[in-house]
């Protein structure tokens, strides 16, 4: 039963990374985000930890302030709930990353998907971003439009190569390419403009250390 249930669980890892790199409706990514997280709650009873307690905490501040500030606005609702679910989807991946990471015993396993996965995003977002800058004059409201608002694959892979706890985990090939690995995924993280993704990413290294 254990090993079906891992088996379960990685998969669910699969299709978390899926999500977050081909499916780019926000409303579509927090729907099937949530049915992963009822799904593999099933399995198991959940105990959060204080560091993850800690790490979405300031998060749900920020969701609380930008709800509390819309409301002294005249909006469309679509545009209140679609801005609220653009806050909600870094808690929610945060939550369901952690939880699936918990549960997941071979952690060799993650760190090579999710590293591996975040370099080959970000290549491939860096060869888009040379490709649309050629042909369109440089727009930061365009770029994103076009290639994405943001990637929490790849924060989470870069949040990993910069906490040294985790390097335990890594094989020689990552330990190998660790410099370039960063390298290419700063320079993709810069370029989605997120300041959603900046601050999650000092929230999670503060959180971890």
């Amino acid at each position: 039963m254990k090993i079906k249930t891992q088996k379960i669980f990685k998969a669910s890892f699969y299709i978390l990374l899926f999500l977050s790199l081909f499916i780019k409706s926000i409303e579509l990514n927090m729907l099937v985000a949530f049915l992963i997280f009822f799904f593999v709650s099933s399995f198991t009873s959940n105990k959060y930890s204080t560091t993850l307690i800690n790490l979405i905490t300031p998060l749900l501040l920020i969701l609380l302030v930008s709800f509390t500030s819309g409301l002294f606005y005249d909006a469309i609702l679509y545009d209140v709930i679609k801005d609220f679910s653009f806050f909600l989807k870094p808690i929610l991946f945060i939550v369901l990353g952690f939880l699936l990471v918990s549960r997941i015993t071979d952690k060799n396993f993650i760190f090579k998907a999710l590293i591996y996965t975040a370099v080959i995003s970000a290549t491939i977002h860096l060869l888009e971003l040379l490709v649309f800058t050629i042909n369109n004059p440089f727009s930061v409201n365009r770029i994103r439009g076009a290639l994405g608002r943001d990637n929490f694959i790849e924060l989470f892979a870069l949040v990993i190569l910069f906490v040294k706890s985790t390097r335990i985990f890594y094989s020689e090939a990552i330990i190998k390419r660790m410099k370039l690995f960063k390298f290419i995924l700063i320079i993709s993280f810069v370029f989605y403009f997120s300041r959603t993704m900046f601050i999650s990413f000092f929230i999670i290294i503060i959180a971890l250390k």
